[in-house]
């Protein structure tokens, strides 16, 4: 997993994590790297912001954030998303992930 570490990055606030967002899907998951970027199944639709905030949910639950440790930079209404994760090292998200 660790060489395929492109998607993340560190920052002097916390982690910048680079995702693939896969709306409706049947539960929230991570699935693995795609294109450079980690895929997340997300159980919402694309539809009035709920996705977005299903995925801030399911991130802080996954990592064990607080909902503000976990903030959308980029790609509100894309599949392609910047987040930023606070209060997590490198070294853990990897742990977590196990993939």
């Amino acid at each position: 997993m660790k060489e395929s570490s492109e998607f993340v990055s560190e920052e002097s606030d916390g982690l910048q994590v680079k995702l693939f967002i896969q709306p409706n899907a049947s539960k929230s998951e991570i699935i693995g790297v795609h294109d450079g970027r980690l895929k997340v199944k997300i159980c919402s639709p694309p539809v009035d912001n709920a996705a977005n905030k299903e995925c801030i949910k399911f991130l802080s639950r996954f990592f064990r954030l607080s909902k503000s440790g976990v903030k959308m930079i980029k790609g509100e209404k894309s599949r392609q998303k910047l987040f930023q994760l606070s209060g997590i090292s490198r070294e853990e998200l990897f742990e977590k992930l196990d993939l």
